[in-house]
């Protein structure tokens, strides 16, 4: 099974998360000796947002049953559009940095700059685990890709305040995707971010 997460979604799955349309946003996965933990962090670019976004996404992973010792750290976006005040990889490694702090992480921080892979606009990106860290894959996003449907992994997948926050909104109604096409899916390689 896989979670996919939406825009301002958090969710936990034993091996893969799926982010459908990645464009300003950044895909955030934590890898721990459990699972995946991830966030769809759509907005927060300003570095006076990182903070509360970051423990938000870390009081659902403290929260979580399946909470296990963290191996690695990613972050995956546009970085120049992400809107980011600083320069680029400054603003991404300081806004991963965030969510390491709030985690009490103080390993491997890696991401993937979707520049690079020659996907113009929205993206997908899935994080599939292997042992302590993570393959990724993208392609190019599109609506017609995904099914949706009432959420049936409530304490898997689960929705944060439209504003940011450091709540978790336990939404037993939500609406998510529960599958999506992977035909055209491209292998990429993270970068280091912090060793």
């Amino acid at each position: 099974m896989a979670i996919y997460l939406n825009e301002r979604e958090v969710g936990f799955d034993t091996t893969t998360l799926g982010f459908p349309s990645v464009q300003g946003c950044m895909a955030i996965v934590y890898v721990t000796d459990t699972g995946l933990f991830g966030y769809h962090n759509y907005g927060g670019s300003a570095d006076d947002k990182w903070a509360d976004r970051a423990q938000a996404f870390a009081q659902y992973v403290q929260n979580h049953a399946s909470t296990g010792a963290g191996s690695r750290l990613y972050g995956v976006t546009y970085v120049k559009v992400r809107g980011y005040t600083t320069p680029g990889k400054t603003s991404w490694t300081g806004e991963l940095t965030a969510f390491a702090t709030a985690l009490g992480y103080n390993g491997k921080i890696r991401g993937y700059d979707l520049s690079g892979a020659g996907i113009l606009g929205s993206a997908y990106v899935e994080f599939r685990k292997k042992d302590d860290k993570c393959e990724m894959w993208v392609k190019v996003w599109a609506d017609g890709d995904k099914t949706t449907g009432p959420n049936t992994h409530a304490n898997d997948h689960k929705i944060t305040p439209p504003r940011g926050g450091v709540t978790v909104i336990e939404n037993q109604n939500l609406q998510v995707v529960t599958a999506v096409t992977i035909a055209g899916m491209k292998h990429v390689h993270s970068t280091k971010l912090r060793q």
